[in-house]
């Protein structure tokens, strides 16, 4: 899809333009499918959604994020419920010792 986008507009990932035609490079793509592709592409789609990511993958988005996450719904918990909301994390890393947070 991306391809796309920078072959026929020049855009190029990044560029904010380039968020504009991604629904069109979508729809440029899904209708060249065959119709095998498109069985194709909805067998890995259901496959894609039942499996979870590798544990490096979990891992990375646990540091990186979980926390924001964590604090954007607590806050939201707070705005729409006036609800508090405590929270213990602990996941594990890529080696798989058990992480937490201080």
């Amino acid at each position: 899809i991306k391809k796309v986008i920078e072959e026929e507009h020049g855009e190029k990932p990044r560029d904010r333009e380039m968020i504009a035609k991604y629904q069109w490079a979508v729809n440029k793509v899904m209708a060249g499918l065959t119709q095998e592709e498109m069985k194709e592409a909805d067998r890995l789609a259901k496959e894609w959604r039942k499996a979870k990511p590798p544990a490096e993958v979990q891992a990375k988005t646990a540091s990186q994020k979980g926390e924001k996450y964590l604090r954007e719904f607590a806050e939201e918990m707070w705005r729409q419920c006036e609800m508090r909301v405590a929270v213990l994390t602990a996941w594990n890393d890529g080696s798989r010792q058990t992480m937490t947070t201080q």
